[in-house]
Formats: C-alpha cells, sequence, structure tokens
C-alpha cells in the first residue's frame, strides 16, 4: 500500500513529455507555417484571377487581321531576300566580267570584248527588274570596277587600252539598247569601215582637266544612278580619265625617251659613216643626213608606240580591241611631237638649250629632220619631204589617214553639219615648211 503511495508522488513530481510536432506547434512555427501556405495560396489565386482578366481584356485580333500581318512579314523576308540573292549574283557577275580576267589582246574580237558583254547583260537584267535601287547598283559597281582594275594596270599600256577599248563598247551596247543613239558625248565623230559593216562611234573624248589627270577619276556626279544616261556619263568620264593615263604613259615613257641624247647612240652606231661622209659635203648633202637620220629614227620610236598600243597588231595579226583607240591616241601624240620639234627648230641655234620641259623638251638636235635655227628653201624641201615620209608611216601602222578622214567627215555632213575636225599630221611643221619655201619677195 505504501509502495503505491509513493509511486503516485513521484509521477506527480515528474513533468510531462510531449511529441515534437506538439512542441512545434506550441512555439508558434507551425502557425507561421500555416500562414505562409495560405498566403501562397492567396498569391496563387489571385494571379490566376490576374491572367484570366489580362485574357478577357487582352485585344482580340480578327483572323483576317492575323493574316494580313503575317503576309506583310513574310513579303518583308522575301523582298530581303531577294535583295541579297540580287546583291550575290551582282558580286558574281561582277567578279566573272572584271577581276577573274585576263586583259590580254587576241584575234577574237568576241573574247576581247567578253568583259563588255557580260557587264551589258548585268545591266540591262538589273533595269528589267522592277526594284531600280538594283539598277543603280549595278550602274555603280560597274563603272567602279572599271575603275578599279584600269588602276590595278599601272602603265601597261596593252591593259590600258584593253579596257578602254571595253568601256567603249560597253557605252556603245547600253546607249544603242535604251535607244540613245543621236546623243553626242564627244567633240567628234570617227567612222571605221570593217567589211560590209560601218561602225560609227563618236571617239573623241572631251579634254580632262588637269586636276582629274593621274591617277583618279571622278565619277560619282551624278547622284541618280538609276537614269541610264548618268550610267553612260560615268562610261564617259571613265573612258577619257583611261584615255588620258595612255596618252601620258605613250609620251613620257615612249617618245620622250628618243628625244635625248642617249636615244641617238645607236642610231649613230647603226650610221657610223655619216660623220666621215659630212666630209666635204655641201650643207644640203648634211641637211639631207641628218633628215634620213631623223626620219629612221622616229620610225622606230612610232613602232615601239604601236607595240605599246596592241602588240597583237604591232606583229602583223588581226586583233579584236578597237583599232580606232590607237589611231586616236597617236593623233595626240604627234600634236605634241609637233609642238616639241616646232619649237626645237624656232632656237636661234643647235647650243641652245630647251626652255620648257612639256612644250619643248627636245634635248639632242639630231632628232630633228632639219638642224635648229636653219631658215631657207632647202631646209624647208627637206622638212616637208620628212614629213610626208612619217604621215605615210603612221598610216600604215595606224590607219591615220587624213584623206579618208575628210572622205567620212563628207558623207556625214550631209546628215548633220558639223565643223572639220579631221587629222593632219603635223601640221605646224607643214606650216613651217611652206613657209620656208616662200620666195623673200613674197613675204615683203
Amino acid at each position: 500500500m505504501k509502495g503505491n503511495i509513493l509511486k503516485i508522488d513521484r509521477l506527480k513530481h515528474v513533468k510531462s513529455v510531449r511529441s515534437s510536432s506538439d512542441s512545434l506547434r506550441s512555439n508558434g512555427f507551425g502557425s507561421r507555417m500555416y500562414n505562409e501556405v495560405g498566403l501562397m495560396r492567396d498569391a496563387h489565386h489571385s494571379a490566376g484571377s490576374l491572367s484570366l482578366n489580362e485574357r478577357k481584356n487582352a485585344k482580340i485580333h480578327p483572323k483576317d487581321t492575323r493574316t494580313t500581318i503575317l503576309d506583310g512579314k513574310i513579303q518583308k523576308l522575301e523582298h530581303k531576300i531577294k535583295m541579297l540573292e540580287g546583291e550575290l549574283k551582282e558580286a558574281a557577275a561582277i567578279e566573272a566580267a572584271l577581276y577573274s580576267v585576263i586583259s590580254e589582246h587576241g584575234s577574237s574580237m568576241s573574247k576581247v570584248h567578253a568583259p563588255a558583254r557580260r557587264l551589258s547583260r548585268l545591266y540591262l537584267h538589273a533595269c528589267r527588274e522592277s526594284f531600280q535601287s538594283r539598277r543603280a547598283s549595278a550602274a555603280r559597281s560597274a563603272i567602279s570596277g572599271l575603275v578599279l582594275v584600269a588602276k590595278a594596270c599601272g602603265n601597261d599600256v596593252p591593259r590600258l587600252t584593253f579596257w578602254l577599248s571595253n568601256s567603249v563598247v560597253l557605252r556603245t551596247i547600253i546607249s544603242q539598247t535604251i535607244g540613245d543613239t543621236e546623243r553626242n558625248f564627244f567633240s567628234g565623230q570617227h567612222t571605221e569601215r570593217k567589211g560590209n559593216k560601218i561602225i560609227s562611234s563618236s571617239l573623241k573624248w572631251k579634254e580632262v582637266s588637269p586636276s582629274r589627270k593621274g591617277n583618279n577619276v571622278r565619277y560619282e556626279d551624278s547622284s541618280d544612278w538609276e537614269d541610264p544616261h548618268a550610267f553612260t556619263s560615268a562610261l564617259e568620264r571613265v573612258e577619257a580619265w583611261i584615255f588620258s593615263r595612255i596618252i601620258e604613259s605613250i609620251w613620257w615613257q615612249t617618245l620622250t625617251p628618243h628625244m635625248q641624247v642617249a636615244a641617238t647612240k645607236e642610231i649613230a652606231r647603226l650610221d657610223s659613216s655619216v660623220s666621215k661622209k659630212k666630209l666635204g659635203k655641201t650643207s644640203r648633202l648634211v641637211h639631207e643626213d641628218q633628215g634620213n637620220i631623223s626620219l629612221e629614227h622616229w620610225k622606230k620610236a612610232f613602232k615601239d608606240a604601236c607595240e605599246r598600243l596592241c602588240p597583237v597588231r604591232a606583229g602583223g595579226h588581226e586583233c579584236g580591241c578597237l583599232p580606232v583607240l590607237a589611231r586616236l591616241i597617236m593623233e595626240q601624240c604627234v600634236a605634241r611631237l609637233d609642238v616639241a620639234m616646232f619649237n626645237a627648230i624656232l632656237r636661234e641655234s643647235v647650243d641652245e638649250i630647251p626652255s620648257d620641259p612639256v612644250s619643248d623638251p627636245i634635248s639632242d638636235p639630231i632628232v630633228l629632220p632639219i638642224p635648229a635655227g636653219t631658215s631657207s628653201f632647202a631646209a624647208g624641201a627637206q622638212l616637208k619631204n620628212v614629213i610626208g615620209n612619217w604621215s605615210r608611216w603612221l598610216t600604215d601602222l595606224f590607219g591615220m589617214d587624213a584623206d579618208d578622214l575628210l572622205e567620212d567627215d563628207n558623207e556625214n555632213n550631209e546628215i548633220d553639219e558639223r565643223p572639220d575636225t579631221t587629222f593632219k599630221s603635223f601640221h605646224l611643221l607643214n606650216a613651217l615648211s611652206d613657209l620656208m619655201m616662200l620666195q623673200r619677195h613674197a613675204l615683203k
């Protein structure tokens, strides 16, 4: 009995033991978790309510409107793809027509002018498309490509004449295609007969201003590249630039060295007996010897110029490049030579030094057809004889026949009245020889 009473007392003094969940709940942790879970449920419920409200308030597009928007985006993408495709085709065409071409002369006109045909196809294909920007892009690419390949030629005259010929053919194709055959881009007109064909084109370029001479050309003066006339005008400026570069190269690298003292050493070796034959000769015979030396000397110079302009034609073969270009270039060079010889002959004595490196560059008087400072009937006759031989030689090399040009101009004047722009070799020296052969009483 006493034992049971003691156990009961011990149990009263022992604290009650609770479970962990009960203790946590008593500490308030469970209540906080319960509150957080409730908040999350409320937030989820409110978010769902907002999304439902937004969906209700959102603007619902009809099916036709959505189709129109998608079609517009598709059209924009298709337009962009076509533009990119056109740019790739244009780059490939320029690469095939210009940058991958070996600019060599040959007997086939079709092969020589293949770049011109490819560029014309590129431009005319762009003209047939609905995008006018493609036409402008094709024109700018063709012009910039021609300028780039011409600059890459440096002073290589055969390559420059190759690209000049292609530029002329390209401009002719474009002009004929767009029906612009009546527009005159140049100051004169030349006609070339080949078989039964009559090829007529304006090939006298306007004088290039001094600021544009050299290795630069301005071809972006026109802002309206979509106009075909702007393209042909830009081609004209490029042609005039290449034309002036060829003239400068021929003049300074081929003809000017023949005016110096070192150039006459070869002639002196070939004709070493000239100095011995001069002893006991009259002045007339001495003049004839100098005339013969000058004649042969400049024949060689003209032949060197012909070889630089077109190596194939200089070798006696037919070339596909335009032969009229070499004739026009030599006209300009011979005109400069005419001025140089005229100023050299008018010197007071043989020992007088040249006065101007451009208009009076001849430093060795032996290259002159008559001695400097002479003025007599015999000297005039000798000068006239040498000039006639030079003119015939130039006619054989370049077709520079003044009579044929005069006949062609007369035919053209029947249709269109134009001033006489025919070329006559050495017109200053011809006038000087006529003046020398005048009798003295006629000058009084």
